[in-house]
């Protein structure tokens, strides 16, 4: 019978499948998500021919409870699972994976702060969190640059000691919802007075002096997420926006990082895991009633689209397990270990190779017609292609993996630089 339901009808009865008899505050979340995604789907064609940043949707997500759902209950969240958050970003996606993966920043910084209030609760986390809270904050991050594999570990961001803060200058590459930001994160390296360097964490504004979008955010696809680069010109960032200090070079394994890569990681796995959802989804849809001569018989009997489409499932089945098996088993409220990463990052790993899989699939049941834009799978083709760059890469997930598997040092001196 499901096959039958037209896109939005569908999407609201199998999240309420899925999800009602779980808990009642996830069956809260999904609802809102689904209804959301409703109106996002609306836009997400145009979002894309344009590459407009989503204004309306991003205005309609901050008005809802999902913005601080990872907060706690004291400050008007919801005090959110990996597996609440994996769930809804899964649903969102399914109407426009652009403004899914501005949301997933946003949830992977507030989670971040979340857990570290909890591991923390005297340090400078939850004084953060209460500005969020207050101000109802749009988060994100701008951790990446080219020339450092990884601008967490290797930023090419410097930071100066000056009286009450730092002066930072970086040219970082990717801000996901730039338009939209209220607050975002960013590391640099700063050179102590021997000589030796070490990292900092901060947050910083948009409107702060000196910072400015590189309006450079003309790409395949994802377009609507507004991932623009950033420059950071002799940016004051005052010590109250200091979070962290931690060696320059080093895979830290502390709660701050261990958090923030488990949350980003689960949720990108989420993310693209629901456009694979939705282009089986259309598929069906589209092949129901169409037939073609010679034959007389609807599309759906032609045994090669079957095993197409079970293929595609089959690759869905797999993602769903993995993503709400690794979130289910994320230690919340409790101290993260490494191996959350490795778990987190596995997850994230199936569901990035797996998308583009499906998509393919899709494409090849519906043949030649799915290469027009009165069909969502030419955009979902080309933005399913984003996930496999998103740190950690696909490669470098592997590679990764394999060193951890036989004890190798993860990073060597002078080696690959992964």
């Amino acid at each position: 019978m499901s096959i039958m339901l037209n896109q939005a009808d569908r999407l609201a009865v199998d999240d309420d499948i899925c999800y009602t008899a779980v808990s009642p505050n996830r069956a809260t979340l999904i609802d809102i998500a689904c209804q959301l995604a409703r109106q996002f789907a609306t836009r997400a064609e145009t979002l894309d021919a344009s590459g407009e940043f989503p204004t309306e949707n991003v205005a309609e997500f901050r008005a809802s409870d999902l913005l601080l759902m990872a907060l706690p209950p004291e400050l008007g969240g919801r005090n959110a699972s990996m597996l609440d958050m994996a769930q809804v970003l899964h649903a969102l996606s399914k109407g426009c994976p652009s403004t899914a993966l501005i949301f997933n920043m946003h949830f992977a910084l507030s989670g971040q702060l979340a857990h570290m209030a909890q591991v923390e609760p005297e340090g400078v986390w939850r004084d953060w969190l209460q500005r969020i809270a207050a101000r109802r904050m749009l988060l994100g991050g701008a951790l990446s640059e080219s020339g450092s594999w990884n601008a967490v570990m290797f930023p090419l961001a410097t930071a100066e000691r000056v009286e009450g803060g730092y002066r930072v200058n970086a040219n970082r590459s990717f801000c996901t919802g730039s338009a939209g930001l209220d607050l975002i994160q960013g590391t640099a390296a700063e050179t102590l007075p021997d000589g030796s360097r070490r990292s900092i964490y901060f947050l910083f504004t948009p409107d702060q002096p000196g910072v400015r979008f590189k309006d450079d955010w003309q790409t395949l696809g994802m377009r609507g997420s507004h991932s623009q680069g950033v420059m950071l010109q002799d940016v004051l960032v005052p010590d109250d926006a200091l979070l962290f200090h931690y060696g320059y070079g080093q895979l830290d394994f502390s709660q701050v990082w261990l958090s923030f890569l488990a949350w980003s990681f689960a949720g990108f796995a989420s993310v693209y895991a629901g456009i694979a959802e939705a282009a089986r989804d259309v598929t069906v849809q589209t092949l129901v009633g169409r037939s073609r001569l010679p034959g007389t018989h609807a599309m759906a009997h032609k045994p090669t689209n079957q095993l197409n489409i079970a293929k595609m499932d089959v690759l869905n089945a797999t993602m769903t397990a993995i993503r709400e098996d690794t979130a289910r088993r994320y230690p919340q409220g409790a101290f993260v270990t490494p191996q959350a990463i490795l778990d987190t990052a596995i997850a994230k790993y199936v569901c990035v190779t797996s998308a583009p899989e499906v998509v393919n699939h899709a494409m090849s049941v519906i043949g030649g017609q799915s290469y027009f834009r009165k069909l969502p799978l030419e955009r979902m083709l080309r933005d399913v292609r984003a996930g496999p760059f998103h740190p950690f890469s696909a490669d470098d997930t592997l590679e990764m993996l394999g060193k951890f598997a036989f004890g190798l040092p993860f990073l060597e001196a002078g080696g690959w630089a992964l």
